[in-house]
């Protein structure tokens, strides 16, 4: 018996039919949502990939960066054309796990003023050391170039308290005041080269300092400067012969004096800068507030160079990002160990706890060219 009027009794049948159906159906569909659910649950897909699955089988979609069957393979971006970031020859491509890729510069590397680091794949950092400490730059089988630290000086009005004289200028930090060079493989012997902001002790009858270096055509630096080749004093401007294929030059510009070695393996330039004029020291104190910029427009350094500059030619890591600033004081982060593990006993010295010189890798081979890499200075592309 039914509680409705006859003619409602067809259509309700009808009713009570389709949602028979219906529930059928979304049982059915709750089925297979449980079928994938038991497959994605938990999801297997790493790195917030997206599951999609079946009762026996998944695929992971996985997020940019990543792939493998479960989205736990970084991609390499670096293996296909660079990871877009250049002419190989000048950028580095350096893979990040789950992130683009980074490009670094290859180029030439700087040292200057207090002293700040330039590194030969994009690094910056300061490095003070202390006031006559004597570091390794770079240490490679056939190069060595080494730096003595002093006193810096900075803009800055200061009055001294026993004389009470007022000056322009104050006392901050450690910059470069002599370098020493190293060179092997030009000729039959080690090529010595000692740079120093000390004035000449050679003799030279050199015009009197006027703060215009470049109207000397007889001194370098009129003699506010010393340079020793090999054991003898060289003050003039005339280019000295290290080898067949090396020279060393030194040329006056207006504001400041440069030595420049060209070598096979290196281009590198001296650069002695001298205090400015608005500090307002007499010509002969001048050495004494006289640094050193160093500028390697190319050279060529092997995979294990050290030093403190030689081993920017290698990129270091931490939590898979590269470490282009120091994380503290005297390069801490981009050096190997400490700043004391760099002293040396003299600007000729080479060695250190680090030392590559003369023979001291390779089994005493020179190594093949597949060990070693190009840095240079290409225009705007490094700057």
């Amino acid at each position: 018996p039914w509680d409705i009027a006859q003619e409602e009794r067809p259509a309700s049948k009808v009713s009570l039919l389709a949602t028979m159906a219906s529930q059928q159906l979304l049982a059915l569909a709750a089925a297979l949502c449980v079928a994938q659910a038991f497959a994605c649950d938990p999801n297997p897909c790493q790195h917030d990939g997206v599951c999609r699955g079946s009762s026996d089988s998944y695929t992971c979609l996985c997020p940019a960066f990543w792939k493998g069957a479960n989205c736990e393979e970084d991609v390499d971006e670096c293996e296909d054309n660079n990871g877009g970031c250049g002419d190989p020859s000048y950028y580095y491509c350096t893979n990040l796990e789950g992130a683009a890729p980074a490009c670094l510069t290859i180029g030439g590397g700087q040292i200057n003023s207090d002293p700040h680091f330039n590194g030969f794949m994009s690094q910056t950092f300061d490095v003070e050391g202390k006031s006559g400490g004597i570091y390794s730059l770079i240490s490679d089988e056939n190069l060595a170039v080494n730096a003595r630290f002093a006193q810096a000086y900075t803009t800055g009005a200061t009055t001294d308290e026993q004389t009470l004289m007022t000056s322009k200028f104050r006392a901050q930090g450690t910059w470069i005041a002599e370098l020493g060079v190293l060179l092997d493989g030009v000729s039959d012997s080690v090529q010595v080269m000692e740079f120093s902001v000390e004035p000449s002790t050679a003799g030279m009858a050199c015009p009197t300092a006027t703060g215009d270096f470049s109207s000397d055509s007889i001194c370098f630096m009129s003699g506010n400067a010393r340079v020793v080749v090999n054991g003898k004093e060289i003050n003039g401007l005339t280019p000295i012969p290290l080898g067949p294929e090396a020279e060393l030059k030194l040329h006056n510009f207006k504001s400041f004096g440069r030595a420049s070695l060209t070598a096979p393996a290196v281009d590198l330039s001296v650069d002695f800068v001298p205090p400015p004029k608005s500090w307002e020291i007499a010509a002969d104190e001048a050495p004494q507030y006289t640094h050193l910029n160093i500028n390697f427009a190319r050279i060529e350094l092997s995979n294990t160079a050290n030093g403190i500059m030689g081993v920017t030619s290698r990129v270091k890591y931490a939590d898979g990002k590269p470490v282009l600033t120091s994380t503290g004081p005297n390069g801490q982060g981009i050096i190997d160990g400490t700043i004391e593990d760099y002293e040396l006993s003299s600007v000729t010295d080479t060695a250190f706890k680090f030392s590559q010189f003369a023979g001291q890798r390779c089994d005493s081979v020179s190594c093949s060219s597949e060990d070693r890499t190009t840095f240079k200075n290409v225009g705007a592309a490094n700057i």
